[in-house]
């Protein structure tokens, strides 16, 4: 059960671009005790088992491992290795739109995948949410999903909350951005092929 674990992780962090830190502590605590139960099973258990040079070529491997995952090298031999910015959790260019708008008015409501990005690259906007989930209280995970699959109260949610600012994606919210594009409340602003910007026509004050 350990190995399942273990590969499932394994292949999540080399697929992924943010899950690589989290699986290195999972590493960890998994490989432990089979490793340990194997080391038993091989060497004989009155002789002394620590090796100063063993050590030192398990951290010589893992070394280089690490570096072959590492953006810039894996690419040369890994031809579908995640991009280093994918821009479908990395709205790059909307966001850069965004800064140089900076007069719009908030609060910003905009897809959980765009949080991260958001935060590091234009923490002058506060994230209606992000990838964070244990910070963000259970009722506004229950909202988040609401709005984003445009069930019939997003709109009413949205205004509770006098959001003033959509930044959506064309992927995980199309359904939403239709409807959003079909009300007189919301005017386009921006769109690329991952991103649509949306402000409110006239702001809630």
């Amino acid at each position: 059960m350990e190995w399942i674990w273990f590969l499932g992780f394994g292949w999540l962090a080399f697929s992924g671009v943010r899950y690589v830190i989290w699986f290195l502590f999972i590493l960890a605590v998994i490989t432990a005790a089979p490793l340990a139960a194997l080391t038993r099973e091989k060497l004989d258990p009155s002789i002394k088992t620590t090796s100063p040079l063993l050590n030192i070529g398990i951290a010589v491997v893992f070394g280089l491992l690490s570096l072959l995952y590492l953006p810039g090298i894996r690419e040369r031999w890994w031809i579908e290795a995640p991009e280093i910015y994918s821009p479908e959790s990395n709205p790059i260019a909307a966001v850069e739109w965004l800064k140089a708008h900076p007069t719009l008015d908030g609060p910003l409501w905009n897809d959980f995948a765009f949080g991260s990005y958001l935060a590091f690259a234009l923490p002058s906007r506060p994230t209606w949410l992000d990838s964070r989930f244990f910070v963000f209280p259970p009722q506004q995970m229950d909202e988040y999903q609401k709005i984003s699959h445009a069930l019939p109260e997003w709109e009413a949610l949205l205004e509770r909350d006098g959001v003033n600012l959509l930044l959506l994606s064309t992927i995980s919210q199309s359904q939403l951005i239709r409807d959003v594009a079909a009300s007189n409340e919301w005017c386009e602003q921006y769109r690329d092929r991952y991103a649509v910007i949306f402000s409110r026509c006239e702001p809630i004050s």
